[in-house]
Formats: C-alpha cells, sequence, structure tokens
C-alpha cells in the first residue's frame, strides 16, 4: 500500500495551484481593480453557477498578487475534500509551498500509529492553525476555488474559526456556485463588520466589449461591436456559453445567420451548443471526449487505456489548441481535466447515446487507477456504474491505505454505499471499521465487525475458497494477527480487563514479535490489566522497551498512551512525583499531536488533574478539568472516564457545591449504564455515598446503594477470589454505610483486611486511601489508640507522595485526631515533621499553636451548663465534619446562627477550638 500512498500524495499536488489554459485568458480589468480596492478584507467570496469565468478570474488574481510578491495559496476543492484530515494535509501544504508556512504537516501536528494516521480533533486543528497564521508577518491570500463541493460540518467549522479569529494578515477568497450547502459560515457576521467582498453572477457576465474582446481572441470570426452587443444580450454575458458560441462560429460560415438562429434564452442551450461544438469535431476526437469526460482529472496513459487504444498525448494537444474546456493541473501539462460544466454535458449525451460504452469506459478507468494505485478514484468509478461487488472488493484492498493517509472519512462514506451483505463479507474492511468504531467508542459497531471477520475465517466462503485453492482470496494469517489485536484492544477499552489479559496472553503467545505497534499496545494493555489486579511489579521496567517499540513503528500516538497508563501504574504505587511526570509528558506529546484542547490530550490530562488534586493543587487541578471538559467525556482508557468525573465532583464538594459534584458523578453514571462499565460504577458508588453521609443524607445513600446496577458490586466485598480495584471501590461504599448502621466491629475487620492486601502488594495510593477511613472507623468505635495508629501510619505512608486530599477529605474526626498528634510532643516528634504540618495547614490548623498542649481540665457544671437540643444537634453534625454553611443548610439556619451557638458552646466547654469541644463532648457521652 505504500505505492497508493504516494502516488495519491503525487496527484494531489494539481490541487495546489490554479487550473492552466494554453490560451491567454482575457484579462477582466473592472474586476481585477475592484478587487485591488476591497482585497484587503477577510473575505472576498465570488458566487456564481457553472461557466460564468469564477476560475478565470482567481487565476487572474493569484497571478497578480505572486508577481506582487505576496504570499498566496491555492486549493482545487473537489468531494474527496469533504474529509478533515485531507482537507487540512492540503490547506497545510497549499501554506507550506507559499512560503508562509516553514513546517510540514508532519513534522508539526499528524500523530501515527503503525503508519495510520488518527483524525484530530476539530478544536486541536482551529488551535494548532490558529496559533501560526497569528504568528504571520505577511500578508497571507488563502484561495478555494469550487467551495460549493464542501458539505462536512467539522471542514467548514475549521474554515469558520479562521474567518472569525483576529488574523489582520489573512486574507480568503473564495469561488463557488452557490453557498446553500455551507450555512456554517459566519457570512452573516462579516457582513455586518464589513469583512465580505462579494461578486456575483451579474459582476462577472461580460460586457460589450469585454464579449467582442473574447471573441476577437478565440482566432474565429472578426464581429462587429453591433454584432458582440447582440450575441451578449442573447447569452447575458455568460462566459461558459460565449466560448461554446465562438467554437461554433468557427465552422458556421455565417456569423449573421448564426446569430439569428442562436438564442441564449434558450433552455436547451446547452444542448444546441453541444450539437454545434461536438458534431463539428472529426470522429476521434468526438469519442475521446466522451470518453474521458466521465474522468475526474486525466493523463495520456489513462486516456490512452479507457480508449484501448494509443495517440492520447496528441488528441490533448489538439484540444489544448482548440481551447475546449480543457484545463492543466500542472505546470509540466501531464494531468488535465475538463470545465465541470462540459464534462456534465459530455456525460450526459455518452450516458443518453451509448450507455453500453459508458459502463465499458468506467471499468478500464477503475482498472487503470486500481493498478497505479489510486484506489479511491477507482471505486468511485465502480459505484458509477453499480458495480457494487467490485467497489467492495477495491476498498478493501484499499482501505488500509485510505486509514494511513488519514482519510477515514472516505472510508466511512464509501463504505455506507455498498450493501451490508457486500461490506459485511469483506474482512480488512471489517477490521479497519471495528478499529475505527473503538477508537470512537462505538463499541457495538466494533463488536459486529469482528465478530463478521471471525465468521468470515473459520466457515463459509473463506473454507470453501481454500477448498478451490484460491488462497489469495484472503491472507488469514495476517487476517487472524490483526484480528485477534483488535479483540484485545476493543476489550481494553471496553473495560473487560480479566477477558483481556487472557487475550493478551494468547496474542503474545501465538504472535510474539511479529509487528511493532501491535506487541507494544498489547504489553500496554496488559499493564492496565495487571495494575488493575494490583500487580504493578514489572511495569516499570517494562516501559522503556514498550517505548522503543512504539518509537520504531512511528507511534507517538501509542506513547501517549503509554506514558498515561504509566501515570497511573505510579499513581496507584503512591509515587505522586513520577506519576506527574509521566502525565505531563504524555500531555505535551498529545498537545504536539493533535492539540492542546483535543481528546487525545485530554486523556492524560485528566489523571493529571486527579494527582494535583490529590496534592491538594486545586486550581491547577481544576484549570485542567475545565480544559478537558471541551472534548468528548468518552474516549481512551476508562482510567480516563473516572479521573475526570470523580475529579469534577471531589472539586466542587472543596467548595461545598454539592449539586454540581451529584452532576458530575450523574454524566458518569450515564456513561457506565451506557458502556455496561462497573468499574466507574463502582468509583461513583462509593463517592455518592461519602458525599451523601457526609451531607447527613444516610438514608438516601442506603437507597441508591439498593439500585440493581450496584447489586452484584456489592454482594462480595472482601479481598479473596478475583481482587481488583472496583471491588475495592464497592467495599469502600459499603464499609461507609455498614459504619452509618452501627456495624463497626465488621466494617473495621474488612477494612484493615483490604490495607493488608493493598500493602502487600504496595499498591500505597489504596492503603492511604483507606487508613483514614479505618481511623475514622476507629474513633466511632472509641478504640483511641487504634485510630492514632492508623492515621500515624497513614501520614507515614502518605508522605512518599504527597498525599493530601486523600487524609483530610475524610473531615473532621481526621482533622481533630491530627490536631491531638500534633498537640503530643512524644507524637510529633514520630511523625514526617515536614509533611505533617502540610497536611495540618491543609485542614485548616496551625501546626504551631496545637504543639502546645491544650489538653483541657474538665470542665465545671457551671462551665459547661446544660446543653440544648440545637446545640446537642451542632455537634453531632460538627462530628460527622460538616463545616458552618453545611450545618446552617442542614438545620435551616443562618450561618451567623450557627456561629453564635459555637460561641456559646465555647463558653460552657472553656476551650477555642471546635475538635477539643467535640472530643470532650465525645468524653461525656453527649454524642456518639
Amino acid at each position: 500500500m505504500t505505492g497508493a500512498i504516494q502516488n495519491i500524495a503525487s496527484i494531489t499536488t494539481t490541487k495546489l495551484r490554479p487550473p492552466r489554459q494554453r490560451r491567454q485568458l482575457l484579462k477582466r480589468e473592472r474586476l481585477m481593480r475592484d478587487f485591488v480596492r476591497n482585497g484587503d478584507r477577510r473575505l472576498v467570496l465570488v458566487t456564481a453557477p457553472a461557466g460564468y469565468g469564477k476560475s478565470s478570474l482567481l487565476s487572474q488574481i493569484y497571478e497578480s498578487l505572486l508577481t506582487q510578491r505576496h504570499r498566496v495559496a491555492w486549493i482545487n476543492i473537489d468531494r474527496d475534500d469533504n474529509d478533515l484530515v485531507r482537507f487540512y494535509r492540503h490547506l497545510w501544504q497549499a501554506m507550506h509551498l507559499s512560503g508562509a508556512m516553514s513546517e510540514t504537516l508532519e513534522s508539526s501536528i499528524v500523530g501515527q500509529i503503525n503508519g495510520i494516521t488518527y483524525l484530530p480533533s476539530v478544536t486541536a486543528l482551529k488551535e494548532e492553525l490558529l496559533n501560526k497564521l497569528s504568528a504571520l508577518h505577511e500578508r497571507l491570500f488563502i484561495f478555494f476555488d469550487d467551495f460549493h463541493l464542501i458539505e462536512e460540518p467539522d471542514v467548514l467549522s475549521l474554515l469558520g474559526s479562521i474567518l472569525t479569529a483576529s488574523l489582520d494578515k489573512v486574507h480568503i477568497v473564495i469561488a463557488c456556485r452557490h453557498m446553500s450547502a455551507q450555512p456554517n459560515l459566519p457570512l452573516a457576521r462579516l457582513r455586518v463588520i464589513g469583512e465580505v467582498f462579494e461578486l456575483s453572477s451579474n459582476d462577472l457576465a461580460f460586457s460589450d466589449d469585454e464579449t467582442k474582446a473574447f471573441i476577437d481572441a478565440t482566432g474565429g470570426p472578426i464581429i462587429s461591436p453591433a454584432q458582440a452587443e447582440r450575441l451578449r444580450k442573447k447569452t447575458e454575458g455568460w462566459v461558459a456559453s460565449l466560448q461554446m458560441a465562438a467554437i461554433a462560429m468557427r465552422t458556421s460560415g455565417d456569423v449573421q445567420s448564426f446569430l439569428d438562429e442562436f438564442s441564449g434564452a434558450d433552455r436547451n442551450i446547452e444542448d444546441f451548443l453541444m450539437e454545434e461544438v461536438v458534431l463539428h469535431l472529426p470522429q476521434e476526437l468526438r469519442e475521446f471526449l466522451l470518453a474521458t469526460s466521465i474522468l475526474e482529472k486525466f493523463n495520456a496513459d489513462l486516456a490512452d487505456f479507457v480508449l484501448n487504444r494509443h495517440g492520447s498525448r496528441l488528441i490533448i494537444d489538439c484540444l489544448e489548441s482548440l481551447n475546449l474546456f480543457l484545463l492543466s493541473l500542472d505546470r509540466d501539462r501531464i494531468w488535465y481535466r475538463y470545465h465541470h460544466l462540459f464534462a456534465e454535458l459530455l456525460q450526459k449525451r455518452l450516458n443518453e447515446r451509448q450507455p453500453e460504452s459508458a459502463i465499458e469506459y468506467h471499468r478500464r478507468a477503475a482498472n487503470w487507477l486500481e493498478a497505479h494505485g489510486y484506489t479511491t478514484d477507482a471505486i468511485g468509478h465502480a459505484f458509477s456504474i453499480g458495480d457494487n461487488l467490485r467497489a467492495g472488493q477495491l476498498l478493501d484492498a484499499g482501505c488500509t491505505g485510505l486509514f494511513a493517509s488519514g482519510q477515514t472519512a472516505i472510508l466511512k462514506t464509501y463504505a455506507s454505499k455498498l450493501p451490508a451483505e457486500i461490506a459485511n463479507a469483506l474482512p480488512t474492511l471489517q477490521l479497519e471499521l471495528a478499529f475505527e468504531n473503538s477508537i470512537l467508542w462505538n463499541f457495538a459497531e466494533a463488536k459486529q465487525s469482528l465478530e463478521r471477520v471471525r465468521q468470515l475465517l473459520y466457515s463459509g466462503p473463506q473454507c470453501a475458497a481454500e477448498e478451490d485453492g484460491r488462497d489469495d482470496i484472503l491472507n488469514e494469517h495476517s487476517l487472524l494477527i490483526k484480528l485477534e489485536h483488535r479483540e484485545v484492544m476493543l476489550k481494553v477499552i471496553t473495560d473487560d480487563l480479566v477477558g483481556a489479559l487472557r487475550a493478551g496472553s494468547v496474542w503474545n503467545e501465538r504472535f510474539g514479535e511479529c509487528d511493532l505497534f501491535m506487541n507494544g499496545s498489547v504489553a500496554i494493555a496488559m499493564i492496565i490489566c495487571r495494575r488493575e489486579s494490583y500487580d504493578c511489579e514489572l511495569t516499570l521496567a517494562e516501559a522503556e522497551t514498550i517505548r522503543q517499540q512504539l518509537i520504531a513503528a512511528g507511534a507517538r500516538y501509542g506513547n501517549v498512551f503509554l506514558d498515561t497508563v504509566m501515570g497511573g501504574t505510579s499513581f496507584m504505587c503512591g509515587d505522586l512525583s513520577a506519576a506527574e511526570r509521566s502525565l505531563r509528558e504524555a500531555k505535551r506529546l498529545a498537545d504536539k499531536i493533535l492539540g492542546e484542547r483535543s481528546t487525545l490530550s485530554s486523556m492524560p490530562g485528566v489523571q493529571l488533574a486527579q494527582v494535583l488534586y490529590e496534592e491538594d493543587r486545586l486550581e491547577e487541578a481544576q484549570q485542567l478539568i475545565d480544559e478537558c471538559n471541551e472534548t468528548s467525556p468518552a474516549f481512551g482508557v476508562v482510567d480516563s472516564v473516572i479521573a475526570r468525573h470523580l475529579t469534577t465532583a471531589s472539586l466542587a464538594r472543596t467548595r461545598r457545591n454539592f449539586s454540581d459534584a451529584h452532576a458530575a458523578l450523574d454524566v458518569a453514571t450515564h456513561i457506565a449504564d451506557r458502556y455496561t462499565l462497573p468499574r466507574v460504577h463502582a468509583h461513583v458508588l462509593a463517592e455518592r455515598i461519602r458525599l451523601l453521609i457526609s451531607d447527613g443524607q444516610y438514608r438516601e445513600a442506603e437507597r441508591i446503594s439498593l439500585s440493581r446496577r450496584y447489586a452484584e458490586g456489592l454482594r462480595t466485598v472482601s479481598p479473596s477470589g478475583q481482587v481488583d480495584t472496583t471491588k475495592e471501590q464497592f467495599a469502600i461504599a459499603h464499609i461507609r454505610l455498614a459504619c452509618e448502621r452501627g456495624e463497626l466491629a465488621d466494617s473495621i475487620n474488612l477494612l484493615r483486611r483490604w490495607i493488608a492486601w493493598t500493602r502487600d502488594r504496595r499498591c500505597y495510593r489504596s492503603s492511604i486511601r483507606l487508613l483514614p477511613l479505618l481511623t475514622r472507623l476507629y474513633v466511632r468505635a472509641g478504640e483511641s489508640n487504634a485510630a492514632r495508629r492508623s492515621l500515624t501510619e497513614a501520614l507515614y505512608l502518605g508522605s512518599s507522595g504527597p498525599f493530601i486530599r486523600s487524609i483530610i477529605d475524610e473531615g473532621i474526626v481526621v482533622s481533630e485526631l491530627l490536631e491531638e498528634l500534633l498537640s503530643n510532643t512524644a507524637s510529633t516528634e514520630s511523625l514526617p515533621a515536614d509533611y505533617t504540618n502540610v497536611i495540618a495547614r491543609a485542614a485548616g490548623i496551625d501546626p504551631r499553636s496545637s504543639r502546645v498542649s491544650d489538653t483541657p481540665s474538665p470542665p465545671t457544671t457551671e462551665q459547661s451548663g446544660a446543653l440544648s437540643e440545637r446545640e446537642i444537634e451542632i455537634l453531632r453534625l460538627t462530628a460527622r465534619s460538616l463545616d458552618t454553611g453545611e450545618i446552617a443548610e442542614t438545620l435551616g439556619l443562618a450561618d451567623s446562627t450557627v456561629k453564635w451557638y459555637w460561641r456559646k458552646l465555647f463558653e460552657k466547654f472553656g476551650v477555642h477550638r471546635r475538635a477539643a469541644v467535640v472530643r470532650l463532648a465525645r468524653q461525656r457521652g453527649l454524642i456518639p
């Protein structure tokens, strides 16, 4: 397929220069003057039907600007440019040829895996392009001819961003037949601010003088001013009809009689002119015109093949000399196309008069184009004659090349045109569609494609083909390797980690070192699978080997996944510094490949936000979350989906914005329901239960836990059997609920087993997350010494991070115990001092004042007095880690009222810190 890609690249360069005609174009002086007066606007829009000279006018403007040493870029649009990658490539290359862009596309933004170019997000393309354009020091004019062929919203959005950005040096010049297909362009806004200069068919129509000059220049009979006026009125200045009339007048012999008969208002003018132009040509030329009219572009070799003869080069030269609407697409005059209107007229006559010949011409064209690597064009010809079977065969053979060149939109468009029974029987096509749908989280479609390939490989037509000895129909071994690889990747992305581990192990045993990219990507999948089962021992040593494989395969995109997964693994091991380094590197590479706000960049970005949140760097974490929220919530590995929505909820919780926190969890629940992701459900449930209990909504927490989506996960929560992080999260949810029910002994026992399990496997993030919860349970159970020990262990383990939020997010129970530890000189001497002080400040404790013992003497009866029910309720809520605002909201009081009650409580207990009041109230048995 490499040759095919190179050929596609070579022919597309003909798109980047104006079409050339051998005859000197008539200078449109008045229109050129209009352009000079208005060319500094953002958009020059030339709109007129076919044949009004739009391309000719733009060519003259282009050449004039080039002469004046301006930077000018040109793109001849065709329907295939409705693919975002293809359009962007041509746009970038056109600007590169103009000298405005020094970088090539590949060195700037394109990312590949194993030769496959991945479709960037529109947002990423906008950012990259606008950054480059804003840095221009010279004016750049970008020409788009035949822009009416563009209908793809992403392409229109890309151009719209250029038109609306503050780019004083950039000017867009568009020629199109109409703007009906481009409603998303900001024309109305640009018109209001005076940034559009428009030319219509009335402006482009030839005047009397231009009509006479045009006819005189064609080499035909000289006409008088009166005859020129009469011809202009009959044609209404339509350039295409003038050109046809000029050719017809060469053979008419009597100009006046021709003008008498000719009617520009006749609805059949096109047929009339075809008769006059084509029928007066020699038979050889007529046959050539009709046969080659089916080709969007052609050279002499292709024309010879379609006509099944030699000599096309001479005929092309003859047609150029006759000015028969033939346009050269390159400076070497190798590739040509007809004027679109003329080609349409020829095709109409061919289909009406010689339908069988038309079919044969299309079939020959498809054969030549396939043999020379122009797969896309060949497929189009097969579809033109309704040969869906042939189109399918071509697409199956060329779909990997289309994928490799980034033309996924074209691939999917062609695939959608095929009848289902044909498309489903094409194994390579189904594998590429499965790959694309997996990336886009279209899991059902991906699974269907893979199942179709499996059936093709192991039953039906394949078996029959082998019996017949036609081994070339399917390369079974290579298809099987790719099929099994796609199965592994799909299982990982859908979070079927047990299945992925099993399938990945089988793949490694069977196919070993067959392909660097597939080897590396399967290895990354295995890291994810083992890590989620608390096996992180070998991953750091494997990382560099995998990285070298991906680099050798040219898979920069794959290294984003590797660094993201390694960041998550370091996080699980408790090494926040290593996690941050890996995730920042992944995000840096993703930003370079697809842009700062791309879905690829958000994958490591949200996990980096999760690490920053843990380190209590809340503003940085929020900024990353805000950036990533512009992208699809469903992309990449499931770890990123969890990190994105759980971190969003946690940040909202720190602001006491419980509605936003629950909203983030609602989005994650929707994703988990839609894609059947138990791990996401487990994380959501654990966080939801924490939120509801801290908000005093225990009954709602119990009600939610009874949901059918959580039933299976909550059934078995002990660290035995198949143990993974999903089970851990369900266990956390179960323990919090059991604690509120008073089942403290069982909860403590279960939690201690989980802590031992995670600590023994050196998965310290889990241990650090579980130990403060154990501290909370010990306090509730009245086991003060055990509570101090568990918190001290959490502080020792957490100091390696430093982990902050996992400890202080357990609330006032942990904070008051930390304050007690700090007030005890013996305790502080055995704690990691710097880290403990950081934790204390994050919890709102002044570590310096806490080091002086403030343990009060038991209050006298006069000091304490009798507590009111309201005061006891405030103490109970405070013990549950609610702050002043949360208590006020729960009790329906004003914040100032709650503070007044606390002044009374300070007076009654004789201390001046809430933690001390809560501790004394517990000692007296006033609160649990």
